[in-house]
C-alpha cells in the first residue's frame, strides 16, 4: 500500500512539473492581425502568429493590454507579402525563424530594447538591404541573416558580444561591414561567401575567430586588426579561398608579426602605424529653445577623428546609458511630449573601435526664460507684483488721509 502511494505521489509530482513548465495562457489569443500568448510575472505577450495581409507593418507595443516583449519562433515565417517591419521598443527578443524566408522584406527597424536575434531569424530574406543592430543587442545567433542576398550594409552595435556560426553566410552583396567594439567571438563561417566584401576591420575586443569565418570572400583584400594583442583562437581555413593578395594590417606596437611574415595563414602587409588616437565627440541642435512636441534636429558632424574616420553615431536621449538610436550618419531628429531639461548623450566610434562621448542638456518647452513654455512669465510676474504694491500703497495712503 505504501509503495503504491509513493508511486502515485511521484506520478503527481511529474504531472505538476509538466504543467509548471507550460505557459500561463495555453491557447493563443487574437488581437487584430496577431495571435499571442501571455506568460511571466507580470504577464507579457509573445507573438505567435500573424494573419494580416502584409505590406508595411508596425508591430503593436501591446497585445490584449499586455506589453509585447517577444516575437515568437516562426511568427512571420514564409510571409511573402511582408515588405517593411517596424518593431516597437517593448520587444526584447526576436525568436528563431521569426522572419524566415520573408523574400520581399526590404526594411526592418530593430529598436534599442532588443537583446537577442534568434537562430534563423532573418534566414533567406533575399530583399533585405541594410541592417543596423543597436547597442542593446548582445547576441546574433547562428544563421540569423543567412543567405540575405541583397544585404549590402551591416552595422553591428557596440553591445554585441557574439556573432554566431553562419550568421551572415552568403550575403553576397555585403560591401559595408562595421563590427562593434565589444565583439569577442566571430563564429564559424560567420561571413563566409560574402563575395562583395573588400575590407574588414577587426576590433580589439575579438579573441576568437571561427574556422572558415571569412572563407570564400573572393574580393577580400584587407583585414585590419585594431588591437595590440592578436586574437588567441583562430580556426582552420578562416580565410581559405580568398585572393592571394589579401594582407593583414596591425599597429607597429602590437604583437602581430612584421610585414611579410605569416600569421595563421595571413601574410602581414604594411603596419597601421602608431597607436590609435580616439575620436572627439560633439554635436549641435536646432532650434535652440524647442517647444513640446517640436521636432529637434541634432547634428554630430562637429565630431572628428584625427587619424581615421568616425563610423558610428549613437544617441542616448536621457543620459541613462542606453543608446536608443544608432546611425552611420551624424544627423537625426527627436522630440519630447513633456517640458523638461533633457541631458542628451552622443557616442561616436572611429574606424579603430575607439569611442568618445559628449553630453549637452536640451531645455524643452521652457521658452527663453526657463518657464516650462510660458513666454514672458517673469515679466508678467514682475508687473503683477508692481501693480499689487501700487494698490497696497494707495490703499494705505487713503486710510491715513481719511
Amino acid at each position: 500500500m505504501k509503495k503504491r502511494l509513493f508511486k502515485l505521489f511521484v506520478y503527481l509530482l511529474l504531472i505538476g512539473a509538466l504543467f509548471v513548465g507550460l505557459p500561463d495562457s495555453l491557447s493563443a489569443d487574437q488581437d487584430g492581425d496577431y495571435t499571442y500568448i501571455t506568460n511571466g510575472i507580470p504577464l507579457v505577450a509573445t507573438i505567435t502568429g500573424y494573419t494580416g495581409t502584409g505590406g508595411k507593418i508596425t508591430i503593436p507595443s501591446t497585445l490584449g493590454g499586455y506589453p509585447t516583449v517577444h516575437i515568437g519562433d516562426n511568427t512571420f515565417n514564409v510571409c511573402p507579402t511582408l515588405t517593411s517591419v517596424i518593431i516597437p521598443d517593448s520587444v526584447m527578443t526576436i525568436g528563431a525563424g521569426a522572419f524566415n524566408s520573408c523574400n520581399n522584406l526590404t526594411s526592418v527597424t530593430i529598436p534599442s530594447s532588443v537583446t537577442t536575434i534568434g537562430h534563423y531569424a532573418f534566414y533567406f530574406c533575399n530583399s533585405l538591404t541594410s541592417v543596423i543592430l543597436p547597442s542593446s543587442v548582445i547576441t546574433i545567433e547562428d544563421f540569423a541573416f543567412y543567405y540575405c542576398l541583397s544585404l549590402s550594409t551591416v552595422t553591428i552595435g557596440s553591445g554585441v558580444v557574439t556573432i554566431g556560426d553562419y550568421a551572415f553566410y552568403s550575403c553576397t552583396s555585403l560591401s559595408s561591414l562595421i563590427i562593434g567594439s565589444s565583439v569577442t567571438t566571430i563564429g564559424h563561417a560567420a561571413f563566409s561567401c560574402c563575395t562583395s566584401l573588400t575590407s574588414v576591420s577587426i576590433p580589439r575586443s575579438v579573441t576568437t575567430i571561427g574556422s572558415e569565418a571569412f572563407s570564400y570572400c573572393t574580393s577580400l583584400s584587407s583585414l585590419t586588426f585594431l588591437g595590440l594583442v592578436a586574437p588567441e583562437n583562430v580556426g582552420d581555413e578562416w580565410i581559405s579561398d580568398t585572393p592571394a593578395e589579401i594582407r593583414g594590417h596591425a599597429y607597429t606596437t602590437s604583437n602581430f608579426p612584421v610585414q611579410g611574415d605569416n600569421w595563421n595563414g595571413l601574410t602581414m602587409g604594411a603596419p597601421i602605424g602608431g597607436e590609435n588616437t580616439p575620436p572627439v565627440a560633439g554635436f549641435t541642435y536646432t532650434p535652440p529653445n524647442p517647444s513640446v512636441n517640436q521636432t529637434i534636429a541634432f547634428n554630430a558632424s562637429t565630431s572628428y577623428d584625427s587619424d581615421g574616420s568616425i563610423i558610428l553615431y549613437e544617441w542616448d536621449w536621457n543620459n541613462d546609458g542606453v543608446f536608443e538610436e544608432s546611425y552611420t550618419i551624424p544627423t537625426t531628429t527627436h522630440s519630447w511630449t513633456l517640458a523638461d531639461n533633457y541631458p542628451i548623450l552622443v557616442r561616436v566610434t572611429d574606424n579603430a573601435g575607439a569611442t568618445s562621448t559628449k553630453s549637452i542638456t536640451v531645455p524643452v518647452g521652457r521658452g527663453r526664460g526657463g518657464d516650462k513654455g510660458t513666454p514672458g512669465f517673469e515679466l508678467v510676474f514682475v508687473l503683477g507684483a508692481i501693480t499689487a504694491s501700487i494698490l497696497f500703497l494707495k490703499k494705505k495712503r487713503d486710510i491715513q488721509t481719511s
